[in-house]
């Protein structure tokens, strides 16, 4: 019943809008020339009707679709206040279930209702300027207050309408804008660091995956690139549209003075900062690839002049992309151009580095001149400030004297009777007070000498726990000294001369700390006799023994089965040694135990090389793992060099335990 009745009055307001300006004019002057209320009454509720209609098709789309079918009339209107007339479900299907808040569908909407969202804006200024002649008519016949006003109601929730619609479409176009732009900058820094680490990094063809993964990079780079372009136009448009709807508010006198309009210029205004903030966010990602480009252009441009080069020194008919069809001779003219173009290389860097420490002395020169002139200036600045203040000051002070001297003139007649009268009245309170604080203060001082004789009983309970714990801690530490002097005689040796040290002097203080403790006894007996008597070879002495160790392995090199293979294959290895690059490179990720590794595809001098390299990195542990790979005759000539670093390694542990334990009991001896 109430939607036939909204729309019996609909129609009704929709055939008076039909029937033209003369019409309208006509019944306006009917109605002011009767001069009675009765039309007044029956214009304000069809009013009230009309914006209830509109307002309930605004927030029903299969009400707005009905009283489109029923008043074709009236679409412009219900159009320009942003009725969906086209929809066939609830409100519910413009909410997106995806994450980013707003579906596919509802971004196509947004992307194809462009030009439909213009030939809208130009029929509602059409019916604009078709219902101006009958607002000059109702002005002239005398409108009413309360028309006027009502009016006013109806055209600013038109504008709130609007503004809302503008504002929540910029807002999901801005966030996916800047989503998007984010993902492109995070896409691009990707994108330039792989290419950067591929020309560091791939050097050979073992390396490919490093430039798949630079393309891969480079396709979502890309792809990410043309998604965020065309959301950046989408957000464009719908910021056109949220300030065309601004200023339409503003140019109109009725909504003018909105409050809404403030609100949509400020949500405007950030919108529009988050978006270039994203853009440049993202600018600065493409200033970084452009430089890595630049360098892969660059070495490419190396690489080819580089081969041209080595191409024109070598014979007609040979090379250098076909080693095996160089001699000897052409070898050796490679060599000699080569070392020729690296000593070019560094006089000419030697040349560089000599021209800018000069012009580094130079400009270091002027920054000091520079720092003089503006210490002369600020001195002098200072100066005349000082000056001025003091000036200042002491005229202040003058005038400030003089209002002193009226002001104490006025006052001092009656500060003296003041001054008579309270004394009376204060002699006779301070003799109260007095009393008053006698008593408090006797009872305070006996509260203070209750509260210092807990104090005292306090403390000397807490000295007496004090030296308990002191005591404990006392021995903690003498603990961790000792096994402190036993881990540096381990690394270091007591003298210079790298020949065993025995620890048996080292682990007497350690023997007598033990007494108390099962832990210390348990840890000290893990030490071998060996270790005691006749003593470890400190890490210095064992990292030197093994280079003449490396040197004996590498002769053997080729001699990894059990029984040998005779002096023609101790030759061959010996004379292969002089020949072969050593060391071998070891790739950073298996030294720092992030890449898998198989040792059986090993030979002796990788086996050499990984030692070699864990040793550098002071990585004792690793080094014995990798020696432990040794077979055949380098495995028995690297034998003693092996079992005195595991002695080593076993006492060490033992002595790291024992720091630790002392480090733990100092840590909970100590006052909480």
């Amino acid at each position: 019943m109430l939607r036939g009745t909204i729309l019996t009055n609909v129609r009704a307001t929709a055939n008076r809008l039909a029937a033209g300006g003369h019409s309208s004019s006509r019944a306006q002057s009917t109605r002011a020339s009767k001069g009675g209320g009765v039309g007044l009454k029956i214009l304000l509720g069809l009013t009230g009707a009309g914006v209830g209609t509109l307002g309930y098709a605004r927030m029903n789309p299969e009400f707005a679709k009905t009283l489109k079918n029923n008043v074709p009339a009236i679409e412009p209107v219900l159009t320009y206040i942003g009725c969906d007339t086209t929809s066939k479900s609830g409100p519910s299907q413009s909410k997106s279930s995806g994450f980013g808040g707003v579906s596919s569908t509802t971004s196509e909407s947004l992307l194809k209702t462009n030009p439909t969202t213009l030939e809208v804006e130009k029929e509602a200024k059409k019916s604009v300027k078709s219902a101006e002649p009958v607002k000059h008519v109702s002005v002239a016949t005398g409108e009413s207050a309360e028309e006027t006003e009502l009016r006013r109601q109806k055209q600013n929730f038109i504008l709130e309408q609007a503004l809302r619609d503008a504002g929540a479409s910029a807002e999901r176009a801005a966030v996916e804008a800047v989503s998007d732009l984010d993902t492109v900058a995070a896409k691009t820094e990707d994108y330039a660091t792989k290419l950067m680490r591929a020309l560091d990094e791939a050097t050979g063809s073992d390396d490919h995956y490093m430039w798949q993964e630079a393309n891969e990079a480079k396709v979502n780079q890309g792809s990410a690139q043309k998604r965020a372009d065309t959301k950046v136009a989408d957000a464009a448009k719908a910021l056109q549209r949220l300030q065309e709807t601004i200023r339409k508010g503003r140019a109109d006198p009725t909504t003018g003075d909105n409050m809404n309009l403030g609100q949509a210029e400020q949500t405007l205004a950030k919108l529009q900062e988050k978006i270039e903030n994203a853009s440049a966010n993202a600018a600065k990602s493409f200033e970084m690839l452009n430089l890595a480009q630049k360098f892969s252009a660059s070495i490419e441009e190396g690489k080819k002049y580089l081969a041209e080069e080595v191409n024109a020194i070598v014979p007609h008919g040979k090379s250098f992309a076909d080693p095996t069809n160089l001699s000897k001779d052409d070898l050796n003219l490679l060599l000699y151009h080569a070392h020729k173009k690296i000593e070019a290389l560094h006089r000419e860097l030697y040349r560089m580095q000599l021209s800018d420490d000069e012009k580094a002395k130079q400009f270091r020169q002027q920054l000091a001149v520079l720092d003089k002139e503006v210490i002369r200036q600020k001195t002098e600045v200072a100066k005349l400030v000082a000056q001025k203040v003091n000036e200042e000051r002491q005229a202040f002070e003058v005038e400030l004297q003089n209002q002193l001297r009226r002001q104490v003139g006025v006052h001092t007649e009656h500060l003296k009777e003041a001054l008579e009268d309270q004394r009376a009245e204060l002699t006779r309170s301070r003799q109260l007070e007095v009393e008053k604080a006698r008593e408090e203060e006797r009872s305070q001082h006996v509260a203070r000498l209750a509260e210092a004789i807990d104090l005292l009983q306090q403390m000397e309970a807490y000295l007496q726990a004090r030296k308990l714990l002191d005591e404990a801690s006392k021995k903690a530490k003498s603990l961790w000294l000792s096994c402190a002097t036993l881990k540096h005689v381990l690394a270091q040796g007591r003298t210079e001369k790298h020949d065993p040290q025995p620890l048996a002097s080292d682990i007497v203080p350690l023997q007598e700390v033990s007494e108390s403790s099962e832990f210390v006894k348990a840890v000290l007996s893990t030490i071998s006799d060996k270790a005691l008597k006749r003593g470890v070879y400190p890490e210095v002495a064992l990292k030197e023994r093994f280079y003449k160790v490396e040197t004996a392995c590498r002769r053997l090199a080729l001699m990894e089965d059990q029984n040998g293979g005779g002096p023609g294959r101790y030759l061959l290895s010996y004379l292969m040694s002089l020949f072969m690059i050593y060391p071998k490179p070891v790739p950073q990720e298996e030294l720092d135990k992030e890449q898998k590794v198989n040792p059986l595809i090993w030979d002796t001098l990788d086996i050499l090389s990984r030692v070699r390299a864990s040793l550098q990195r002071e990585d004792l542990e690793q080094a014995l793992r990798y020696a432990n790979q040794l077979k055949g005759q380098p495995r028995q000539a690297a034998k003693d060099w092996i079992q005195e670093l595991r002695l080593l390694l076993e006492t060490r542990q033992a002595a790291i335990a024992l720091m630790a334990y002392a480090a733990a009991t100092v840590a909970q001896d100590q006052p909480k």
